[in-house]
């Protein structure tokens, strides 16, 4: 019953946004450079992974590897990871600790546009989390969940002046035939600001000193991401790992600035194949297409413009005690 209750609460939190901004950015003609975004990726995977059994304390790691796929055109692709590593501490079977250290990393190359991109490495959030892998059954469907609280410690979060996030997943699974499953998952985001507009990446300017493009951008309230994974077991290595799912995105308005307020959704698709060649050691590699439903260029459905190569990394990387 106590966890029935906890998993209501998770749900019942699902509806309320982040606390509101407090202030706003000053006038257009105080604004300042800030430091670059780090490429957007969704992530379908992300770590969750049983502790073995032999110590309560162990490490892991994962990692997030992406290219979009018009990099292709260009002589030398870059790539953009995201990665980090976590101390673990099980405090029973079902249920882990984690706290994970987080950095981004982009290889030097040419992006989608062709432009050259640097070398760069760069912390991302640091995070905790707390993971139950059993909150409670319904007939054949097994019922997790992870809660994870984010804190600002990318120079990203700190430009926008962010001062946390709370994410609590759900994972609903059916799991049949040995490693195959059907899941769905869901991974709202909920933003804690200080501000409700920050100003963008490295500001170009004209010769007048006037702005390229307005550097002014708003700050997020929520996110959602859902989206169901079938996992077909061709044997115990590799299954075939299909997955269609929406990501939406709210945005603050600012009335000082004059800024609207905003909400983006995306129909997210994959196709992938995961590897298990060993215990605590898995890989996913699929070509995801991000389709927006609400931009400019909605309803292009798995345009070349649109997809992503993802190589997902998940490892137990030894055992502290």
């Amino acid at each position: 019953m106590k966890k029935l209750i906890s998993s209501l609460l998770v749900l019942s939190c699902f509806y309320f946004t982040a606390a509101h901004a407090q202030e706003d950015l000053p006038s257009a003609a105080k604004f300042q450079d800030t430091v670059p975004v780090a490429p957007a990726v969704t992530a379908f995977s992300d770590g969750e992974e049983k502790i073995p059994a032999r110590s309560p304390w162990n490490l892991s790691y994962f990692g997030l590897y992406s290219v979009e796929t018009k990099a292709f055109d260009y002589p030398n692709p870059s790539l953009f990871t995201y990665n980090y590593i976590g101390v673990n501490y099980r405090i029973s079977k079902d249920t882990k600790l984690s706290l994970r250290i987080a950095f981004l990393h982009t290889f030097a190359g040419n992006d989608d546009r062709g432009q050259e991109v640097k070398q760069d490495t760069a912390l991302s959030d640091a995070h905790i989390a707390y993971s139950d892998y059993d909150l409670f059954t319904l007939g054949p469907i097994d019922v997790g969940a992870s809660f994870k609280f984010y804190f600002p410690t990318s120079e990203t979060s700190q430009a926008t002046h962010m001062f946390g996030k709370f994410r609590p997943e759900m994972y609903w699974e059916w799991a049949y035939g040995g490693y195959s499953s059907l899941t769905y998952v869901i991974k709202p985001d909920y933003y804690f600001q200080r501000q409700t507009a920050y100003v963008a990446t490295t500001a170009k300017y004209n010769n007048d000193g006037s702005f390229v493009f307005d550097p002014r951008r708003t700050n997020k309230i929520a996110t959602i991401e859902q989206f169901i994974q079938w996992e077909i077991n061709m044997n115990k290595f590799y299954s075939f790992m299909p997955k269609v799912g929406f990501a939406d995105e709210w945005y603050y308005g600012s009335e000082a600035e004059g800024l609207p307020g905003g909400h983006d959704t995306k129909v997210l698709s994959a196709i992938g194949v995961k590897v298990r060649p060993m215990r605590g050691l898995n890989f996913e590699l699929s070509l995801q297409n991000n389709a927006s439903a609400t931009g400019q260029n909605k309803n292009r459905f798995w345009h070349p413009d649109d997809n992503q190569l993802l190589l997902i990394t998940n490892a137990g990387l030894s055992t502290m005690f």
